[in-house]
């Protein structure tokens, strides 16, 4: 380390392929920091490419209380590796030690700041990336394609993700390796040990998908992986008989109403199903729940505060996601219908309705039961759905929309999830009033039929 240190500050030593990278793992392996401190301000050095990637695994994998005695040293943040600290401080995510170099200022390359900005992105560290930009630390070439790739980043969130363990925490790997190695995954043989291979900086792994290990090729060192936010299985709906169907259905009927035409509540009093059939469809299921992941990464980007929606008790068949307004309600239609919805979800592209271009679903069963078509022996189809109301609008009046409103002037993009109408003074209803809770789904995604009713009406 003496001759390192001779031969760098004599500069008799000019870094070469292979020797620059040997220089560096010596002067990291003894752990002088004020040495290496020294080095990352020496601009005159003209490292090669493969350098870098030596302090980039050393900053990603390196203990901290290392790399705090690395940054208790006076150098500045000029030079590539130093740059190339704040990349492996992004990929391990030392978010501490990030903020620290980006407060000093360090000038980003674009291609080095795309990287680092979507791994802050990915990792919902707001601070550090308004530091970067506000600082302007960061390219407008880089800015653009890491906006883009931002863009696309609610469906990655829906994806599984891969991790590696160090010591008793997990890190995410950065995107690209990430989506190599679900592919990788999802394309090998179950029933067989699949080997892959990826590299990160100079260090190359190896990967069992049997024992989810990852191997250094160079240091033979090995970490356990884990994939995590898989889409849940499809769970098959509770047992409904038609008995308790029939109580619920009846309990959420009105008797007769105040209005233009006060008899078409009445007449379902004394409605009984007949049959009830649960859905299985694990295509819509997957849709369902590919909506229950956006819905979260929305209201995570943008801080939504989901305010609870009230739920009736006889509605509660089993436990659901409140904080996402998940609850049960009615969908009135026909037979033919109702087998298109069972196996392909359904689709708002086909419908109307009085407070926008949606799909229309309501908790009373008697109001669900007016939309229903009678069938050849006179019964009824309704059909009990599972329904993400999320973040929804309230409105009062009529509306002439295919989407939510928006929610905030200031964010263009966001919308609300849906729309609800309850009862109460509505202009354009009927009368001005509006006499059953409706709720309006803009995303067919956003529901799941779980159950198909057959309903027959008895006179007395």
């Amino acid at each position: 380390i003496e001759v390192v240190r001779w031969l760098l500050f004599e500069r008799r030593f000019v870094p070469q392929e292979g020797t620059g990278k040997q220089v560096l793992e010596l002067i990291l392996q003894a752990q002088d920091w004020p040495f290496l401190g020294a080095v990352l301000q020496m601009e005159h050095m003209n490292w090669p490419p493969e350098s870098f990637s030596v302090v980039v695994d050393f900053a990603r994998e390196a203990p901290i209380p290392q790399m705090t005695s690395l940054l208790e040293q006076d150098f500045t943040l000029k030079s590539p590796i130093a740059q190339c600290l704040l990349a492996g401080f992004a990929q391990g995510q030392h978010w501490d030690l990030f903020e620290w170099l980006v407060k000093r200022r360090v000038e980003l390359p674009d291609e080095a700041s795309k990287k680092i900005l979507v791994s802050l992105a990915m990792a919902k560290k707001a601070f550090a990336l308004e530091l970067l930009i506000r600082r302007g630390s960061v390219g407008s070439g880089a800015l653009a394609e890491a906006m883009t790739l931002l863009a696309s980043k609610d469906s990655a969130d829906c994806k599984p993700t891969w991790q590696w363990q160090r010591g008793d925490g997990w890190i995410g790997f950065d995107m690209d390796i990430s989506r190599s190695l679900e592919d990788a995954y999802a394309s090998g043989n179950p029933q067989s040990p699949v080997l892959v291979e990826f590299q990160v900086g100079s260090t190359r792994y190896r990967v069992n998908f049997e024992t989810m290990i990852q191997r250094s090729e160079g240091s033979g060192r090995e970490r356990h992986l884990r994939r995590v936010g898989e889409l849940p299985p499809l769970v098959k709906p509770p047992p409904l008989s038609p008995e308790r169907a029939t109580e619920i259905l009846r309990s959420r009927s009105h008797g007769p109403l105040q209005g233009p035409d006060p008899g078409k509540c009445a007449e379902f009093q004394n409605a009984q199903v007949l049959s009830v059939e649960p859905v299985i469809s694990s295509e819509v299921w997957s849709t369902y729940q590919m909506a229950v992941c956006k819905l979260r990464s929305k209201h995570r980007q943008y801080g939504v505060e989901v305010k609870p929606v009230a739920m009736f008790e006889e509605l509660k068949l089993h436990l659901l996601d409140s904080t996402l307004n998940e609850g049960y309600y009615f969908h009135g239609t026909d037979a033919e219908s109702a087998r298109r919805i069972q196996h392909f979800g359904f689709d708002e592209r086909f419908s109307r309705g009085m407070y926008g271009d949606g799909v229309y679903f309501t908790p009373d069963a008697c109001k669900a039961l007016q939309y229903s078509t009678p069938t050849g022996d006179g019964s009824r189809i309704l059909i009990l759905a599972r329904v993400l109301v999320g973040d929804p609008f309230f409105t009062e009046s009529r509306l002439s929309t295919r989407h939510p409103p928006p929610r905030d002037p200031l964010e263009p993009g966001l919308l609300y999830d849906s729309v609800i109408a309850r009862p109460g003074p509505s202009a354009g209803a009927p009368g001005d009033h509006q006499h059953h809770t409706e709720v309006v789904i803009f995303n067919g995604a956003q529901t799941y039929p779980a159950y198909i009713m057959r309903v027959g009406l008895r006179n007395g």
